[in-house]
């Protein structure tokens, strides 16, 4: 493995300039149009999911990193195309976090387990995880603030839990993520992103 610095999100602040969007942390208004960030430097990319501290070890010199996030009040939809990297997060308290992988590849080792077909993970106010990255994969994470307490989901845990699910189930999810972000293009004009918002919202909490 090559050896490279441990990189913090909150370190990278200033260096978002591979977008035009505004940074993430200006997002408060629900929106049906996602923000795109791209990276091709290591010193420039960092985690731009709310919710979530990310500290992370690049296992590759060259990268080509994308995240994509849609901010729908309350739950954010985030896609990332990640590179080959060692990840220590831990989620923000009042928080619930749902992930799964948007393709198939060299398995994610994810607390320790080497799996990520058919399965989704779950964290809950201040829930950690570690993983390792291999190689660059996809994956979409939903960030629901306050946490969800009134759906029978798993009660809270010091560590993200994983669960099996069938490939069906699994592809239904990967399928609502391209939804919410491509709602912009589907939906047309909307009067009410508001409530077009709160629409999708639901769709993912279903």
């Amino acid at each position: 493995l090559h050896s490279f610095p441990t990189r913090r999100s909150s370190d990278l602040n200033a260096e978002i300039g591979m977008s035009k969007d505004a940074p993430p942390e200006t997002f408060e208004e629900p929106s049906l149009r996602p923000a795109i960030f791209r990276f091709s430097d290591i010193d420039q990319f960092r985690s731009s999911v709310r919710g979530v501290d990310v500290d992370f070890t690049p296992l590759a010199r060259n990268i080509s990193a994308e995240q994509i996030i849609l901010c729908l009040g309350g739950c954010d939809v985030n896609f990332t195309k990640s590179f080959p990297r060692i990840i220590d997060a831990t989620l923000k308290p009042n928080c619930t976090a749902i992930g799964f992988t948007m393709d198939d590849g060299v398995p994610i080792r994810f607390n320790g387990v080497e799996r990520d077909r058919s399965v989704v993970v779950i964290g809950n106010n201040g829930a950690v995880y570690n993983a390792v990255e291999r190689t660059e994969r996809r994956y979409a994470s939903i960030v629901f603030t306050p946490s969800v307490d009134d759906r029978g989901w798993p009660q809270a845990s010091n560590q993200f839990n994983m669960f099996e699910t069938s490939p069906i189930a699994q592809q239904r999810l990967r399928d609502l993520v391209v939804h919410a972000l491509s709602a912009e293009r589907h939906v047309g004009h909307v009067t009410d992103v508001r409530e077009a918002a709160f629409a999708i919202r639901e769709s993912l909490l279903a």
